[in-house]
């Protein structure tokens, strides 16, 4: 059975085209919700799709930053799936982890590399937010 899991982090933002891109491919179930990627911990869509997945399944997912902007909890994730007999598939980035098979050294080389930008590109919105918010108080202690 093909899962899709679908995240954005914003109430403004919208998942619809996630959901359409992983209907488009074949995707039975879809979880989805809107929460920051930055912690598993509050991601009630994740949780349950984690519980929901058998063995044969592929989970599939737009893009390798939906699924986590941490290198840690993005290898923990697709172990866990693996260790489950799950497959993974990411759209975006044309890379597919299949359960059961060795992995190809270069795609985990990339996999990391794409896993770790996801990471940077969360600590830089962190450190701009904590920014933007030190600005008006600065300001009006002037």
């Amino acid at each position: 059975m093909f899962i899709g899991y679908a995240r954005v982090s914003t109430v403004g933002q919208d998942y619809e085209t996630q959901k359409e891109l992983l209907e488009g491919e074949g995707c039975e179930k879809l979880f989805v919700e809107k929460v920051t990627g930055t912690s598993t911990k509050q991601r009630t869509a994740l949780k349950d799709m984690l519980d929901h997945v058998r063995e044969d399944d592929t989970v599939v997912v737009t893009k390798i930053d939906r699924l986590a902007r941490s290198i840690i909890d993005l290898n923990k994730i697709v172990s866990d799936l693996s260790e489950k007999g799950v497959s993974v598939r990411f759209l975006s980035e044309n890379m597919e982890f299949k359960a059961g098979e060795g992995q190809n050294s270069m795609q985990t080389l990339l996999f990391n590399v794409l896993g770790s930008f996801a990471q940077f590109e969360r600590d830089l919105i962190v450190e701009r937010t904590t920014e933007a918010e030190k600005e008006p108080k600065s300001r009006a202690s002037t």
